[in-house]
């Protein structure tokens, strides 16, 4: 039996979806998001924050096929509220395909596509959507999604440890101009400058990060990292050399207990 009430069920209004929209846009919320799960971005994968993705698919309010498509995204990821946030696994890539083929030309379209592609990797199918998300990437005319991708990409290929492509990636972000992800994009960029011990290049993207992004929340973090750039790793000690072992006794010198007993 079904418990839902009618209200569960309605499609949400223009005024609740501009609501949605509107919770989560502007630098400011996006970087203290940032901040705050950094490492989470670099080490564990992203995790969709339904108004960061709603901030993405409210463009157009211009008629009503976008108030039905943004609303029937919505239902697809499983929201009953703006402030949720619903990470890549959580996600049913079948529904929201179903999404971009039912509201094509819609700006709900490519986010569907985008989500549906991160839900296929957080479920082990890797490759089939990082292909999604390249083909996205040059497919979508959206230039906030574009950067959102390129994010996207470079995390896994992080993480992956293909350094290159996810160098390339985070220098595309660099390229697309502001962003909320530009200071995130120069830390990473010198991370793996580091990482691939190339100090100079590292100290010149944490350099030019702070210059463009010096009042991000990340800015401080970039400092640290200039301070102990040069600081020499421990050097690790030899550990301790294993006693010698004893001599092992010859057989001559072991009586046999075979030999005869000698009269006193």
């Amino acid at each position: 039996m079904d418990n839902k009430t009618p209200s569960q069920d309605a499609p949400l209004s223009p005024e609740e979806i501009r609501a949605i929209g509107e919770v989560n846009i502007g630098p400011a919320k996006h970087e203290v998001f940032l901040d705050n799960h950094y490492k989470k971005l670099i080490v564990g994968g992203i995790v969709v924050a339904l108004g960061v993705v709603a901030a993405i698919t409210y463009y157009s309010m211009k008629d009503e096929k976008e108030t039905d498509a943004a609303a029937a995204l919505i239902s697809a990821m499983g929201a009953d509220r703006a402030e949720s946030n619903i990470t890549s696994a959580a996600l049913d890539a079948g529904k929201l395909e179903a999404v971009a083929a039912q509201y094509p030309d819609t700006a709900a379209t490519d986010t569907a596509k985008y989500l549906a592609h991160a839900a296929a990797v957080a479920k082990g199918r890797t490759q089939q959507g990082l292909a999604g998300m390249n083909a996205l990437l040059k497919s979508t005319a959206n230039e906030a999604l574009k950067v959102r991708v390129r994010v996207y990409l470079a995390d896994q290929y992080g993480q992956q440890g293909k350094l290159e492509e996810a160098a390339a990636m985070w220098q595309e972000v660099i390229a697309s101009g502001e962003s909320p992800y530009l200071a995130l994009a120069y830390m990473a960029s010198g991370d793996i400058a580091q990482q691939q011990n190339d100090k100079e290049k590292a100290k010149a993207l944490y350099q030019a990060g702070l210059i463009r992004c010096g009042n991000s929340n990340l800015a401080d973090r970039m400092k640290e990292r200039l301070l102990v750039i040069d600081v020499a790793p421990p050097v690790k000690e030899a550990p301790a050399p294993l006693p010698a072992p004893l001599p092992e006794a010859e057989d001559s010198a072991v009586p046999s207990l075979s030999a005869p007993i000698e009269a006193l």
